[in-house]
Parts: structure tokens; C-alpha cells; sequence
């Protein structure tokens, strides 16, 4: 798949059977998507294009929302899905304040089909493009037949379809349900990060941890508590089973920040400065206090035990 970031370096697509929008988690619902593309491709011998935005509009558009959006995908995490599925082009536009004041005509005939030439654009019913949201699906429409360009709807129900997936994935990660979400996704769900320095607490209690400082700020979390995930190393790719505690410690004195730490299971290298992605793959506990650190310590043996088991069971399925 080749990745495009700049829109005055676009190669010439051949027929490009396009779509377009933010995409967050590329889950199973957009799969279904991606595959209607691909047999368009298939019927006509063209390209698979796909046109996504970095940052999320929304982030540009509503920087002060309360509740503030939580994505599901990095940028980087849907550059690795969208390649997965078959996607010949993956053009990655930045969303500024200058973009999002577009009309409706400027947003189709100097960047949609100026910029792209497409075959066919794949888009849904409830589109909405241009400053104000002034263009829909009739807009577009209109301008592709004096085009002469092909205009496929993505249904109502299949709209609906796709942001109940989205919402599902939300709510599950939220209430630390990771492996429905990983369902739905079709790949458990992610965090990525670099392993920073922490209080070494966990080191003194016999379960060193790495402390992961999240690349993207905006990503959404899972609730506190205790999970059983896969640590994979990105530089070496070698992947660990191990353990991962999301939360604020509250077995510790003093208020103290959220935090992410992953034990890795018969692991001790050092791994400060590595880039970890942690694999998400069931929760074991939420998050509780205990009077000591002893206690602290044999919960946590308690709770390695129960990941050890959750891996050779699968290993065993």
C-alpha cells in the first residue's frame, strides 16, 4: 500500500474507486466497507483508494469539547489496517481551519475530483462536506453526472451499521470489555507508547514494570484495572505475554496521575526508550485498594497467575 501525505504530489490513480472520512479503529463495520470498494476495483481494473484526515476534524473543529473525543486509532494504527485489507492508496490529508472553511463547490471541484480524478466515489447517504456542512449527498451527485463520474450510496442501514459498531467499541472499551471490542475491531485493541521511568515501586515488590507514556493523547483508555495483554517490542518485534495495570494506584499514598504499566511475564531486560504496543486481550480485575504493599503483592501474584492461565488456555484452544 502506498501512503500519500502531500496532495500536490499525488500520483495519477488508475480509476480510483474512492472513499472518504475519519475511519477511528477501521473496525469490522468499515471492513464491509473496504470490501464493496474492492469489488468495484476488481469490475473495473482500477484502484482501491482510500482518503482519511489527521487530525480528527473533530479535534480541529471542537477543541474544547467536554467530554473531549477519545479516538480508537492512531494515525499509524489505521496506516497498518487499511494495508491489511487490500488498500492500494491510503492518502492522509491534514484537517486544518483553512480546510474546513471550504464551500461545498471548492471542496468537490478542487479537492475531491480535482485532486483525485475519481472513477467512482463510494460515499453515504448522510454525508456532509463544505464549511457549515452546506454539501450532501444531492450535491455530490450532482456535480459527479456533470463529471461523469460514478456516485455509489452507502444505505441508510449500513450507515447505522457502522456507527453502532463504532459506539459498541467505545462503550466496550470504556467498561474494559477489550475482548468484545477486539471482536469487533478484528485485531485485539491497541495502546502504543514509549517506556518511560517510573517510581520503581513495582520492582520493589518483585514485579518490575514498564511505564508506558502514550504516543497520542487523544486515545481512548479502558477502564482501570487489570488486564492480561501481549507486549510487542516495534524495533525487534519480539511479543511478550504479560500484565497491565491501567490506573492511579490508590493502594499508594497522595493523589497520583493515571498510569500504564505492563509487567511482561519471565522478562527483565531493560526497556527504557523502547516503543511497546500493548495488545489488549482480557480484563482480569478492576482496580482496588489494599492496606499494604504485601497485600498489593499478592493480589499481584493472584492476578499473574490468572494471565498465565488465560494464555495457555489459548495456546491450548
Amino acid at each position: 500500500m502506498n501512503v500519500h501525505r502531500d496532495l500536490d504530489t499525488l500520483p495519477t490513480f488508475r480509476k480510483p474507486i474512492l472513499t472518504i472520512g475519519s475511519f477511528d479503529g477501521v473496525h469490522l463495520g468499515h471492513h464491509s466497507l473496504l470490501q464493496r470498494i474492492s469489488e468495484l476495483a476488481d469490475r473495473v481494473e482500477g484502484e482501491r483508494v482510500v482518503v482519511t484526515f489527521d487530525p480528527h476534524p473533530r479535534h480541529v473543529l471542537t477543541p474544547d469539547a467536554d467530554p473531549p473525543l477519545k479516538l480508537l486509532s492512531t494515525i499509524e494504527e489505521k496506516i497498518e489496517r487499511f494495508e491489511a485489507a487490500g488498500v492500494d492508496h491510503l492518502v492522509v490529508v491534514e484537517f486544518n481551519k483553512a480546510f474546513s472553511k471550504q464551500t461545498a463547490e471548492e471542496y468537490l471541484d478542487d479537492f475531491l475530483f480535482g485532486k483525485f480524478k475519481p472513477h467512482t466515489v463510494v460515499i453515504g447517504y448522510d454525508h456532509r462536506f463544505g464549511a457549515g456542512r452546506s454539501g450532501n449527498f444531492e450535491t455530490l451527485e450532482k456535480r459527479a453526472k456533470e463529471m461523469d463520474i460514478n456516485v455509489v450510496e452507502i444505505g441508510a442501514r449500513d450507515v447505522n451499521e457502522l456507527a453502532v459498531s463504532s459506539t459498541r467499541i467505545r462503550k466496550a472499551i470504556s467498561a474494559g470489555e477489550v475482548g468484545e471490542a477486539g471482536s469487533l475491531l478484528g485485531t485485539p485493541y491497541w495502546l502504543t507508547g514509549k517506556v518511560v521511568h517510573g517510581q520503581a515501586i513495582g520492582r520493589t515488590i518483585g514485579f518490575p514494570t514498564a511505564n508506558l507514556d502514550l504516543e497520542n493523547p487523544h486515545k481512548l483508555l479502558p477502564a482501570d484495572g487489570v488486564y492480561a495483554i501481549q507486549a510487542i517490542e516495534l524495533e525487534s518485534g519480539m511479543s511478550h505475554d504479560a500484565m497491565l495495570y491501567i490506573g492511579e494506584r490508590p493502594s499508594l499514598e497522595g493523589k497520583r496521575p493515571r498510569t500504564i504499566e505492563a509487567n511482561l511475564l519471565d522478562f527483565k531486560e531493560d526497556l527504557y526508550g523502547k516503543r511497546l504496543r500493548l495488545a489488549l486481550i482480557k480484563r482480569i480485575r478492576g482496580d482496588q485498594a489494599f492496606d499494604s504493599l504485601e497485600e498489593l503483592k499478592q493480589q499481584i501474584q493472584r492476578d499473574r497467575e490468572a494471565t498465565v492461565k488465560i494464555f495457555n488456555q489459548a495456546t491450548s484452544a
